[in-house]
């Protein structure tokens, strides 16, 4: 006799967001966002303990991953006088989950499965140079098997997030 046992819903969601990417936007209200036209870079930040991540390729990436998106909403790349700077975080950091999976009633009817992943989170800001404010965020959250995945997925992060500027009222 074959029995099929079916991962309860709440187990199944809680594996979905160990391993789901979410993006929120961030942004004042107030701000009318036609008005920028112009950016430069403040210094930017790589938390991580882990070299696949904590280096100076994956600075050179996503800053080149923000200048194509900046780019593409039609801002201009300048030294002197720019509209918004902008700068980003970055934090990853190992994470483990564990699951219990029904299985068969010989061994107490469930099994136990843990997954080791890599938690990232991205921020970019811009902030108003005339007013010194944060005027809009992205923060990307974003679980991958390991930080190497995690990095690789960096550039399609980016165009996510930018996907929501300027943000909708």
């Amino acid at each position: 006799m074959h029995r099929i046992f079916a991962i309860p819903p709440i187990l199944a969601g809680l594996c979905a967001a160990a391993a789901a990417q979410k993006i929120d936007v961030e942004f004042d209200h107030a701000q009318i966002f036609t008005q920028y036209k112009t950016y430069s870079w403040r210094q930017a930040k790589i938390k991580s303990k882990n070299p696949a991540l904590d280096n100076s390729i994956v600075d050179r990436n996503l800053h080149s991953a923000i200048d194509g998106q900046m780019a593409a909403k039609g801002f201009r790349l300048v030294e002197e006088k720019p509209d918004v700077q902008v700068t980003y975080s970055l934090a990853a950091q190992r994470q483990k989950s564990v699951d219990y999976v029904p299985g068969p009633r010989s061994n107490g009817g469930a099994r136990r499965r843990t997954r080791n992943y890599t938690q990232g989170t991205l921020i970019i800001d811009l902030v108003d140079v005339e007013t010194t404010r944060l005027v809009w965020r992205a923060i990307v959250e974003d679980a991958k098997k390991n930080a190497t995945e995690f990095e690789k997925h960096l550039d399609k992060d980016v165009k996510k997030a930018f996907d929501k500027y300027p943000p909708k009222r």
